[in-house]
């Protein structure tokens, strides 16, 4: 996909690997290998831990490449569910949009897009910073669970420098419920959300 259409922000946490033939240049499918490896290469030299990439150019060939080689790299990184840092650019693709993205859920009807936030977890604190400044108050669920923070303890939530949450978070069997049916992924059942709406 092209640059806009799959922000290479939002891989990071995540082991990517592509694996393209020097010849494949229809649709210009090598081009956009190649751009995407350079973008993700950037943000690696900024957060080196955050961004695990590897583009694969297979000499000598065409579409048809060593299937092999990939999966065998997959194998070797795990998923994590809950990062504690996410950055997430939230766009429209062909009228669809994204409104789910690990322990963040943004109802991006409501704001013009795009939107790039980039969210933090620090010992009991969650910090979001929202960009462009005027969509900072686009409406958010912040889903959390015991492995990420201590529930059983004050939770502050400071949203571009402000604080905007304050207080226990309640563990409730409807917030497991409605997260476990929004994924279908029981790494996605949260006990606890902190909802930041507008009044």
């Amino acid at each position: 996909e092209p640059l806009e259409n799959a922000p290479p922000q939002n891989m990071r946490n995540i082991a990517f690997r592509a694996d393209i033939g020097e010849h494949d240049t229809m649709f210009d499918r090598l081009g956009l290998n190649v751009r995407y490896g350079e973008a993700l290469q950037r943000l690696k030299e900024k957060h080196p831990q955050d961004f695990v990439h590897h583009i694969e150019v297979h000499a000598g060939r065409g579409h048809g490449i060593h299937y092999s080689d990939c999966p065998r790299w997959l194998f070797e990184h795990k998923r994590n569910p809950w990062p504690e840092r996410v950055t997430w650019k939230i766009i429209d693709v062909h009228g669809r949009r994204r409104e789910i993205f690990y322990w963040l859920s943004a109802d991006s009807n409501a704001v013009e897009l795009p939107i790039l936030m980039h969210a933090e977890i620090d010992g009991q604190k969650v910090l979001i910073e929202i960009e462009p400044e005027q969509s900072a108050d686009i409406p958010l669920r912040v889903y959390l669970n015991d492995s990420m923070l201590d529930l059983d303890r004050e939770v502050i939530v400071i949203r571009n420098g402000v604080e905007v949450f304050r207080g226990i978070v309640p563990r409730r069997i409807e917030v497991m419920m409605k997260s476990l049916v929004e994924r279908g992924d029981p790494y996605y059942m949260f006990p606890a959300e902190i909802v930041l709406y507008e009044n």
